[in-house]
């Protein structure tokens, strides 16, 4: 199962040096899927973190935990991004979150 019934599926990935197959959904969840065997061999949350403007106050954008819309990973599997609906951009290691 890619996505629960509760959450979107926002995109998938294809290693294909790896043959593993990354999933993100709508909920902030990154899953690494095994082709050979399709079980699902680690699961992370992509944490939203809070911002400091430069007046020192935490960014309002950053506070709310928000849906992803839209993510892209680099060729090289090193770095997911993802925008989420608040706005906010932030880049992550598919394999540590």
């Amino acid at each position: 199962m890619l996505a629960s019934c509760y959450t979107k599926l926002i995109n998938v990935f294809l290693n294909k040096e790896t043959l593993e197959v990354f999933t993100v959904d709508s909920d902030c969840m990154i899953r690494i899927w095994d082709l050979h065997t399709g079980s699902c061999i680690k699961t992370l949350p992509i944490e939203t973190h809070f911002k400091q403007r430069y007046d020192g106050k935490e960014d309002p954008v950053f506070k709310t935990k928000s849906k992803i819309c839209s993510c892209s990973m680099t060729d090289d599997f090193r770095s997911l991004i993802v925008a989420f609906e608040s706005g906010a951009v932030q880049v992550h290691n598919p394999y540590s979150g």
